[in-house]
C-alpha cells in the first residue's frame, strides 16, 4: 500500500466515524499541550470519556516502533486524563501488522477495533481496563518523584554542535572506558513487552552503551522531534516495570541510572520552552548536553 493510499483510507475511516458521531459530542484533533500527539477524536458517549485514533501503517515503515509510539499515546493519555479515561485504536490493514504487535495493542488499549467493524457507536464505545490502573499509578507516582525545577541556563546548555555522531560516540566511549574501566555497546535491556504476549518472547530495547550500571544513550539533532521523543520516552517506561506473580511491579530504584547524552537544541514550543526536557527527566532521564557532561565526567575524574 502506497503512503497516497494509506491516507485515503485514513480519511475514509474518519469520514465513517464522523458520520457515526453526527449526533454525539466530540472533538476532532484536540490540541492538548501536554500531549505530544493529537487523538484523532475526543468523544463524549454515555457519560465516558473516550480518545480515539485511527492507525495504520505503510509498506516501508517499521512496525515495531510504529506499535510502541501508540503504546507512548497511551500512557500520555491516562497520566494526564487519569486511569477513568478510555482509549479506543481504530486499526486498518490489519495484515500489515505483526501478529505480537497486534496481540500487544490489544492487550493494553481499553478497546481494538478494525476498520471493517465500524458499524455504529457500539464499536466506539468502551470502558477503561481496571486491569492497567495500577500500572498508570506507579508511573503517575514515578513522573512526581521525578520532578526537577529547571531554569533558563539549564535549558541554554542545550545546543547544536556540528560535531559527527560517530566522534560523540567515540569521545563517550573512551570517556567510560577511562572513568568505569569497562564498556558494554548495543546493551540489551528486557522490556515490559513480554509480560502481555502469550508466546514466549525475550524482547528487548537496545542501548548505546552500558557502564558502571548506567544505561547511556546518544542523541543528535538540530532540534529535536517528536518522533525521538517519543521512542526515548517508551523505551524508558517500558524497561522500568515488570510482572511478580502476576502483579506489576517497579523495577528497584538502583536497578540503572539512565543517562542520556543530547547534541542538540532541546527548546519546546514557545507556551513551555522546558517541556522536552522535563518529560524526559520525568520519564526516567537523566539528561545532558555533550559538552557539559563531558567537562562534568573529567572534573570528577581528576578529582
Amino acid at each position: 500500500m502506497s503512503q497516497h493510499e494509506n491516507l485515503s483510507e485514513i480519511q475514509l475511516t474518519r469520514v465513517k466515524l464522523k458520520t457515526i458521531l453526527r449526533n454525539i459530542r466530540y472533538i476532532e484533533k484536540p490540541a492538548v499541550p501536554e500531549l505530544l500527539f493529537k487523538p484523532d477524536f475526543m468523544i463524549s458517549l454515555e457519560n465516558q470519556l473516550i480518545f480515539s485514533e485511527i492507525a495504520s501503517v505503510t509498506s516501508n515503515e517499521n512496525v515495531d516502533w510504529k506499535t510502541l509510539r501508540l503504546i507512548e499515546h497511551l500512557f500520555e493519555i491516562k497520566l494526564f486524563y487519569g486511569n477513568k479515561s478510555a482509549f479506543n485504536l481504530f486499526i486498518l490493514n490489519k495484515d500489515r501488522w505483526k501478529p505480537y504487535c497486534i496481540e500487544l495493542l490489544e492487550h493494553l488499549f481499553d478497546k481494538v477495533t478494525y476498520s471493517d467493524e465500524l458499524k455504529s457507536s457500539s464499536e466506539i464505545f468502551t470502558k477503561p481496563k481496571t486491569i492497567h490502573f495500577k500500572l498508570w499509578d506507579l508511573e503517575r507516582e514515578f513522573e512526581k518523584i521525578r520532578y526537577l525545577p529547571f531554569t533558563d541556563n539549564d535549558l541554554n546548555k542545550f545546543q547544536y554542535q556540528h560535531i559527527k555522531e560517530e566522534t560523540i560516540e567515540r569521545t563517550l566511549s573512551n570517556l567510560l572506558i577511562q572513568r568505569y574501566g569497562y564498556l558494554q555497546e548495543n546493551y540489551p535491556v528486557r522490556n515490559l513487552k513480554n509480560q502481555y504476549l502469550g508466546e514466549a518472547r525475550d524482547l528487548k530495547f537496545r542501548f548505546d552503551f552500558f557502564s558502571d550500571n548506567k544505561i547511556v544513550e546518544i542523541k543528535s539533532f538540530k532540534k529535536i522531534s517528536d518522533i525521538i521523543l517519543q521512542n526515548l520516552l517508551i523505551k524508558s517506561r517500558l524497561i522500568r516495570y515488570t510482572k511478580e506473580r502476576g502483579v506489576i511491579v517497579r523495577a528497584p530504584p538502583d536497578a540503572y541510572q539512565m543517562i542520556l547524552i543530547i547534541n542538540g537544541n532541546l527548546s519546546g514550543p514557545p507556551y513551555d520552552r522546558f517541556r522536552y526536557l522535563r518529560m524526559l527527566t520525568n520519564a526516567g532521564w537523566d539528561v545532558y548536553p555533550f559538552g557539559y557532561f563531558i567537562t562534568e565526567q573529567m572534573e570528577n575524574s581528576s578529582q
